[in-house]
């Protein structure tokens, strides 16, 4: 369909044209180990697609860094190593790729969410696409935002950078360690430590979204909050009134949040 289209004139168009409303039988069979048999009842299109194997080109002359950081709070605290992540926290990556050589580069680059985590914004779990880095500079790319709704240690894959087809530079794998909010006790040999949350906005409480669902300029452009950061959370049916009070209260509506209405509350 054009550009643009739109759902009535999609409707009008399909009318008309002379399409069967269901395709004819189709058989496809296995041929061993050859591949598979198709038979067609009638004419077809048939698309080939497939996957190729990248050579390794690593050279000194691009690099890759793939930072995770709280996509609430103000500012960007990248995580360090041995900082845990906390289920119910919106997080983003920023994928930094350098390019050393004297002239213009366009890269292409592959980008995957961390496992056991899911996507917020656009319910996608790579993204690939491309770049182009001038001489001696950088270029800083935002992933989706995503949440972990469960404990455990996940694996992040590293970032591929491509370059006329070769993989010109690779992120490190990291792996994260993800708890439920609160306070952690972590065993040490002399003693047992607490280890605090040290991102109060970033890593924020349902308490503390609360709080800024009443109080702060959220249609602002200026604001840190965004509806992005709260979706997850709409699961919980307590939480979900809670939001509905205060957006009621302040006259503000959100289409997204109207699609988590709970059956008990309807």
């Amino acid at each position: 369909m054009p550009k643009g289209t739109g759902i009535l004139e999609t409707l009008l168009l399909l009318a008309v044209l002379d399409l069967p409303l269901r395709s004819g039988n189709t058989r496809i069979s296995s041929n061993n180990s050859l591949g598979i048999v198709l038979q067609p009842a009638e004419d077809c299109i048939i698309y080939r697609d497939f996957f190729k194997k990248s050579p390794f080109n690593i050279t000194n002359t691009t690099i890759v860094k793939n930072n995770i950081f709280s996509s609430i709070r103000a500012g960007n605290n990248y995580l360090s190593d041995g900082d845990p992540l906390w289920t119910d926290a919106v997080y983003q990556c920023h994928t930094v790729i350098t390019n050393l050589t004297a002239v213009e580069q366009t890269f292409t680059f592959l980008f995957q969410i961390p496992q056991g985590s899911i996507s917020i914004t656009d319910n996608k779990t790579m993204k690939y696409s491309t770049v182009t880095v001038p001489a001696f500079q950088t270029r800083t790319i935002t992933s989706p935002s995503f949440y972990f709704p469960f404990e455990g240690t996940y694996e992040h894959a590293p970032v591929f950078v491509y370059l006329d087809d070769e993989v010109v530079a690779v992120s490190e794998r990291r792996k994260y360690t993800v708890k439920h909010e609160g306070t952690v006790k972590v065993s040490s040999k002399e003693k047992q430590k607490t280890y605090q949350r040290k991102d109060k906005i970033g890593m924020a409480k349902r308490k503390e979204l609360l709080d800024m669902l009443k109080s702060d300029p959220i249609l602002s452009s200026e604001s840190e909050f965004k509806f992005d950061y709260i979706y997850h959370l709409l699961k919980d049916q307590a939480f979900y009134s809670q939001v509905i009070q205060i957006l009621k209260q302040r006259k503000i509506y959100d289409s997204v949040i109207k699609i988590f209405l709970h059956s008990s509350i309807r």
